[in-house]
C-alpha cells in the first residue's frame, strides 16, 4: 500500500442492522434551507425503492432542519444533527448509521438524475471485481455559462484506456487507473457520482477531517490503491458550481491540494512522480495568483518560488539551477522565472 501513513479509522457501520436496504445515499448538509429539499426529492423520485435517504444537518443556522422535518414526518429520511464539525464528520455520522450494501453520497445543493441510483447498483451487481463506480456529471455554474460535462472528451479517452473490460458506456478499469486519474484529476470520482460496497470503507477508512478540503480525493485515493474502479460513460447527476466562494474558501482548498499531493508523493511508487510534481507545482502555481489577487504578496511571492521546483510545466528544480546556467542552456529556466515574474508584475499593476 502506497498511503500507509494516511489517514484510517474504523467506521463503526451498523454491522447488526447492515444490509437491510439496497443503498444508503449520504447527505451532509449545512444551511441549506434554499436546495436541500430539491436533493432530498432528486432522491425519491429514483426507480429504486430499497434505498435508504440519511441526511446529517452539520450545525445549521436556518431553517434547514425544519425542512427535513417534514421528511422525517413522512418516514421518508433518517436524520441527525450536529454541532457545526465540517462536511467530513457528517459524512463519517451518516457512514456509522447506514443499513446499505451499497454507500452513495450528495451534496445538499446539487440532485442525482433519473435512473443514476440503479445504474451504478447495476454495474456493481453485474462487476464483482469492482468496488466502487462513478460517472460523468453535468454542470451547471454561477457564471450563466452553458451547462457541460465534467469530464472532457481527452480525458475521457485517457480514462477508456485504462480499462481492463470495456461493454460501452462501462467501462472496469485496471491499474493504470491511477496514474491516469493523477494526470487529469477530474478522473477521480466526484461525491455526487461515487457509489462503493460498504466494506470499502472497512479497508480504506473514512473521510479524514483534517482537511477543511479536497478530503473526498484524500479518500478516492486510498481506495484506488486497493480497490478496482468502474466507470459509466453518462451524466447521472447535475452539480451547482458556485464560482463566487470567498476568497478565503478558495484558497483554503488549493491549500489543502498543496498538501494532499506533497503527502501522497512522499509515499507514493516512483512511477506517479512525474504526474504528481506537475499537481503540486500546479496548485502551487494557482494558489500564488489568488494570493496575490487577495494582495498577500509574501505568501503569494512563496508559492510562486515554490512552484519552479515542481514541473517541467511550471518550472525547473533549483538543484538544476547551476548546471544549467553553467553548463548547459540556461533558457528553459530563465523563461519559468520570468513567467512567474510576469504574472506577479502585472497582477500588482491591477
Amino acid at each position: 500500500m502506497l498511503l500507509t501513513n494516511f489517514f484510517l479509522v474504523p467506521t463503526h457501520m451498523n454491522k447488526d442492522a447492515q444490509n437491510q436496504f439496497k443503498a444508503s445515499v449520504i447527505i451532509p448538509v449545512f444551511n441549506g434551507q434554499d436546495c436541500i429539499a430539491n436533493a432530498i426529492e432528486s432522491i425519491l423520485e429514483q426507480s429504486v425503492p430499497d434505498v435508504e435517504i440519511i441526511v446529517v444537518n452539520d450545525g445549521s443556522t436556518d431553517d434547514t432542519g425544519a425542512v427535513c422535518q417534514k421528511y422525517v414526518e413522512k418516514k421518508q429520511i433518517v436524520y441527525q444533527e450536529q454541532e457545526n464539525l465540517g462536511r467530513s464528520r457528517a459524512r463519517n455520522a451518516g457512514l456509522k448509521v447506514a443499513r446499505g450494501e451499497y454507500i452513495a453520497f450528495l451534496d445538499a445543493d446539487d440532485e442525482v438524475l433519473p435512473g443514476s441510483l440503479s445504474r451504478r447498483m447495476e454495474v456493481l451487481d453485474k462487476h464483482p471485481e469492482a468496488s466502487v463506480v462513478f460517472s460523468n456529471f453535468i454542470v451547471i455554474d454561477s457564471l450563466g455559462r452553458p451547462p457541460f460535462l465534467w469530464i472532457s472528451p481527452k480525458a475521457l479517452s485517457l480514462l477508456k484506456s485504462a480499462a481492463v473490460k470495456k461493454k460501452p458506456p462501462v467501462y472496469v478499469l485496471g491499474p493504470g487507473y491511477l496514474k491516469a486519474a493523477l494526470t487529469e484529476i477530474n478522473l477521480l470520482p466526484s461525491t455526487i457520482t461515487f457509489m462503493a460496497r460498504r466494506e470499502t470503507f472497512d479497508a480504506a477508512g473514512v473521510f479524514d477531517p483534517s482537511y477543511p478540503n479536497a478530503q473526498d480525493l484524500h479518500l478516492w485515493l486510498r481506495m484506488a490503491e486497493r480497490f478496482q474502479f468502474a466507470f459509466i460513460d453518462e451524466a447521472l447527476s447535475k452539480n451547482y458550481w458556485d464560482l463566487h466562494r470567498p476568497a478565503e474558501q478558495r484558497i483554503t482548498s488549493l491549500s489543502c491540494r498543496v498538501r494532499l499531493f506533497s503527502e501522497y508523493k512522499k509515499g507514493s511508487a516512483h512511477d506517479l512522480a512525474p504526474e504528481l510534481n506537475l499537481l503540486i507545482g500546479k496548485a502551487h502555481f494557482d494558489l500564488g495568483i489568488l494570493l496575490f489577487q487577495n494582495r498577500r504578496f509574501i505568501p503569494g511571492i512563496s508559492h510562486m518560488i515554490k512552484t519552479l521546483g515542481y514541473s517541467y510545466i511550471y518550472g525547473r528544480t533549483f538543484r538544476w539551477a547551476p548546471p544549467l546556467i553553467f553548463h548547459g542552456n540556461p533558457q528553459p529556466l530563465i523563461s519559468d522565472v520570468r513567467r512567474a515574474c510576469q504574472v506577479a508584475q502585472n497582477l500588482l499593476k491591477r
